[in-house]
């Protein structure tokens, strides 16, 4: 499971966009967690290649709690291997 703050047109989230792609191809099963909502064309190209993308839309104090409690039950239902 990758957590990322957010899936913006960035360096970092085009990186984990190729890796989490290839690795759908090589027969892994990656997840995508964003913490922020937003990044349609990061999350359609995720969503296209085969990888689920949560977004927990953690935009403020108390949609930042309600993430966390989100994230922490997604952990637990999905149970990777790594975080």
């Amino acid at each position: 499971m990758h957590v990322i703050t957010g899936l913006g047109a960035g360096g970092a989230e085009s990186m984990l966009t190729a890796l989490s792609v290839a690795k759908v191809q090589s027969g892994a099963a990656p997840i995508v967690v964003s913490l922020t909502p937003g990044g349609p064309n990061m999350a359609r190209l995720l969503d296209d290649g085969g990888v689920p993308v949560h977004q927990l839309g953690m935009t403020g104090l108390w949609s930042g709690l309600v993430g966390l409690v989100r994230l922490v039950g997604l952990i637990q239902r999905l149970a990777p291997d790594v975080v």
